[in-house]
């Protein structure tokens, strides 16, 4: 996510992440997983593949409440479980491509 000259606090990650968790994440046992952050990156967790475009754009919107952005040349999607390299999604005019591995 980029701020421009502005830092991410953690408490803007937190209220945003509590907002797009109230519309997507996995299951696992009683739990629900929405998100994987560390500092300004974040991995958003689905469960499937049409989760994703309501997940990315849930955090654009919720990121645009601070004055935040997704940068979408870097946001890719991949797969971690069983099955195919999911399609490429188009979020407001942005296409976020899948991806292998992340390195």
């Amino acid at each position: 996510m980029r701020s421009g000259a502005r830092p991410v606090l953690p408490s803007h990650l937190d209220f945003i992440m509590e907002h797009v968790s109230r519309r997507v994440g996995i299951q696992v046992g009683q739990h629900t997983f929405t998100d994987i952050d560390y500092a300004d990156d974040v991995a958003l967790l689905v469960d499937k593949e049409e989760s994703i475009r309501t997940a990315l754009a849930a955090m654009d919107e919720e990121a645009s409440k601070f004055g935040l952005r997704v940068s979408w040349t870097k946001t890719k999607i991949q797969n971690l479980g069983s099955g195919s390299t999911p399609l490429p999604v188009t979020v407001d005019g942005n296409t976020v491509d899948p991806v292998k591995e992340f390195i």
